[in-house]
């Protein structure tokens, strides 16, 4: 997606808002035990990808790595994500959370969160975290089924962050009034990076609130290294980072491996606006990855890069307990090999996209049946893989729950 398409949607763009339920940065600093969990059926016409087995799961033209796998057909349990908190002192802090999800008829569990918090200041708006972490530059790099609006992870999410930002590292955040900025400092084991080349992120975000309208703006900027990083998929072990990669699984010893740096930037808007007794909402998001360095496996090796264009746009409207949204993704994926490479490697890395554009068009219906209960409708158009694309249906239910305040 070119720019001129994020210029024409900013000048349109009135209302936006985060439909997320539980998201990272909203737990309070108190004892808490919360549960959420989401189960998702689909219709029987879904297909993992056109012409590919779900083990060879690619979008033309994207090095994809981390958690980004297809959905799912039948009925699966999305994810299971039980968060704890315990404040030890006025300004110390320990969270949480714990995960499982369902993939290949398998489940796994793993520590998604586990980080001391201390704040500290005159005024207490300083902020530091350490220990294991879940980015805060962007909910889309942070996707989970059970706090997310659709079940289905987005494109966006897929290709630039590998669907999960967990990294082991060090936060700082300065919070005043509205104003929020924060750095963090990580080991770099999350994707696009790769483990203990280091990753750095910067972001800042502004809340506003006039009358009727609440609305933000977040703007983050990343570096990560990554050395011989490898698609990182589908392993043993469901994971936040880098296991086993996606080729030895397959039998295949000869694994496309990435060596550079990776640079990323991002911008998200939202806002909402009440009127009538309605809540309109709606979400925009624009991101740019920029990878150099080198692309090779044990036959070939070329210096490369990559530029990933990648818009999402969100609307919907509440009333009552009822939501409806639509959301639209598109990227633009570019591939440059700056040594000659034969046909075979293109092949294997998948990197020859003929200029195809991947999409995707989401809608959904949720109903907040009870305070704990969540039921949602949805519909894709998904067009990930070719331009002939697919429609599927997906009807789900989550459920959430704050067991108890441990005082």
């Amino acid at each position: 997606m070119s720019i001129k398409y994020f210029y024409f949607l900013s000048s349109i763009f009135s209302i936006v808002f985060s439909l997320n339920v539980y998201a990272h940065s909203n737990l309070k600093k108190d004892n808490y035990l919360l549960a959420n969990i989401s189960i998702t059926a689909r219709d029987s016409s879904y297909q993992t990808g056109t012409n590919q087995s779900p083990l060879l799961w690619q979008v033309p033209g994207a090095l994809l790595g981390g958690e980004a796998v297809p959905a799912e057909q039948g009925i699966t349990l999305d994810d299971a994500n039980l968060q704890l908190g315990y404040a030890f002192s006025q300004n110390g802090f320990i969270s949480s959370s714990l995960v499982a999800h369902n993939h290949d008829a398998e489940t796994s569990i793993e520590i998604d969160n586990l980080f001391l918090s201390y704040t500290f200041g005159e005024q207490q708006n300083w902020n530091l975290d350490l220990g294991k972490y879940s980015t805060y530059s962007t909910e889309t790099a942070v996707w989970h089924a059970s706090r997310a609006t659709y079940s289905e992870a987005s494109l966006t999410s897929d290709l630039i962050f590998g669907r999960h930002v967990s990294d082991v590292g060090i936060r700082l955040i300065y919070n005043k009034n509205n104003f929020d900025v924060g750095i963090e400092i990580g080991n770099g084991d999350a994707w696009p990076g790769s483990p203990s080349e280091g990753s750095i992120n910067l972001y800042t975000k502004y809340q506003l609130e006039v009358k009727k309208v609440t609305s933000s703006a977040s703007f983050w900027v990343q570096h990560a290294k990554a050395d011989k990083r490898v698609d990182t998929r589908l392993s043993d072990a469901h994971n936040h980072g880098n296991a086993t990669d996606l080729n030895t699984t397959l039998g295949d010893e000869n694994p496309i491996a990435f060596s550079g740096d990776t640079n990323l930037g991002g911008i998200l808007l939202d806002a909402s606006l009440s009127l009538g007794g309605v809540e309109f909402l709606s979400e925009l998001e624009w991101i740019i990855s920029k990878s150099d360095g080198e692309l090779n496996d044990d036959l070939e090796n070329s210096a490369y890069e990559n530029e990933y264009d990648a818009l999402r746009f969100l609307i919907g409207a509440e009333i009552n307990r009822h939501v409806v949204s639509l959301q639209y993704e598109s990227a633009t994926l570019k591939n440059i090999f700056l040594d000659s490479v034969s046909p075979n490697f293109l092949a294997r890395s998948y990197l020859d996209n003929n200029g195809f554009e991947p999409s995707k068009i989401s809608a959904s219906w949720r109903w907040n049946a009870t305070e704990n209960l969540l039921l949602r409708l949805e519909w894709y158009n998904d067009k990930t893989i070719d331009e002939d694309g697919e429609d599927h249906f997906g009807l789900g239910v989550r459920w959430n729950r704050n067991f108890a305040v441990l005082n």
